[in-house]
C-alpha cells in the first residue's frame, strides 16, 4: 500500500491483522492517530492488534498524536519508521522492550523531551534517526551500548553537553550528524578512531578543539562539515582520499568549502 493514493484515517479493522509481519502505508494522505488498540498485548484474549508485526512503516503521511507506551508490546518489531509526520510528545521508554529493532526512524516530527535511556537496550540497532524534532537534554550514555550503529542522526534538536563519548565504539559508524544543536566540549576520541566514517556533519554547535589533532584517518570519508564551532585549524592534506570539507576560519568568520585529499 506504499504510495497508493490512500486517504482518510486508519480503520480499526486493521487490529484484526494479528498475523501480518509488514504494514507499510508510507507516502499516502493518511490522517488521525495511531490507536492504542493497534499495540495490544499478545497475551490478550481474544488476540487483536499488530502483535506479529516486524516492519511498521508510516513514512511521510499526515499522522499525528503521541506515540503511546503500548508500542513496547510489539516485541518482534524490527523496523519502525514514522519519519516525516506530525507526531509529538515524548519518545516512549517502552521502546526499550522492542529488542529486535534494527531501524528506528522518528525524524522530522515534533517529538520533545529527552531520549529515553532504555534505547540503549536495543543493541541490534543499525540505523537511528532523531533529527528535526524538539528533543533536548543530554544524549544518554546508554547509547554507547549500540555497538552495531551504522547511521546516527541527531541534528536539528536542542541537545546540550558533549557529543556521545562512545558514538563509534567498535568502528562501524558510517553516517553521523549532530548539526544545529548546542553540543559543547571536544570531539570524542571514539569519533577520531572511527575509520568507517563516510559522512560527518557537526556544524552549528559549540564544539572546541584543534582539527589536525581531533580528527583521525578516514579512508572512506567523502564529506565532513564542522563549520560554525570553536574548532581551530585545518585537517592536513595528502593525496590518498578525496573528500569534501567545510571549515570555518575562526579569526575571520568565513566558511571555506573545498575538495581535499586526506591520509
Amino acid at each position: 500500500m506504499f504510495n497508493s493514493f490512500l486517504n482518510g484515517t486508519l480503520p480499526l479493522s486493521i487490529t484484526n491483522l494479528t498475523q501480518v509481519h509488514e504494514f507499510d502505508v508510507s507516502r499516502n494522505d493518511i490522517t488521525g492517530i495511531l490507536d492504542t488498540l493497534l499495540f495490544s498485548d499478545s497475551s490478550d484474549d481474544p488476540k487483536r492488534g499488530l502483535i506479529s508485526i516486524r516492519n511498521l512503516l508510516f513514512q511521510d503521511t499526515h499522522l499525528s498524536g503521541t506515540l503511546r507506551n503500548k508500542i513496547g508490546n510489539i516485541k518482534n518489531l524490527t523496523i519502525l519508521a514514522l519519519d516525516a509526520n506530525n507526531f509529538y510528545g515524548p519518545i516512549p521508554p517502552s521502546l526499550g522492550n522492542c529488542t529486535h529493532l534494527s531501524v528506528l526512524r522518528l525524524n522530522e516530527n515534533q517529538f520533545s523531551g529527552t531520549i529515553p535511556p532504555s534505547i540503549g537496550k536495543l543493541t541490534n540497532l543499525t540505523d537511528v534517526r532523531f533529527f528535526a524534532n524538539y528533543l533536548n537534554g543530554t544524549v544518554p550514555r546508554e547509547l554507547r551500548n549500540l555497538s552495531s550503529l551504522v547511521v546516527l542522526h541527531l541534528a536539528e534538536n536542542n541537545f546540550i553537553s558533549e557529543l556521545p563519548p562512545q558514538v563509534c565504539k567498535v568502528g562501524k559508524l558510517v553516517n553521523f550528524s549532530a548539526s544545529s544543536n548546542r553540543f559543547t566540549g571536544p570531539i570524542p576520541v571514539s569519533l577520531k578512531n572511527c575509520p568507517s566514517l563516510y559522512r560527518v556533519r557537526i556544524k552549528y554547535n559549540m564544539l572546541t578543539g584543534y582539527a589536525d589533532e581531533d580528527f583521525g584517518v578516514y579512508p572512506n570519508l567523502t564529506y565532513i562539515d564542522f563549520s560554525y564551532n570553536k574548532i581551530r585549524g585545518e585537517i592536513s592534506s595528502s593525496k590518498k582520499t578525496k573528500f569534501y570539507i567545510c571549515i570555518m576560519s575562526w579569526h575571520y568568520g568565513l566558511i571555506k568549502c573545498s575538495w581535499l585529499y586526506l591520509v
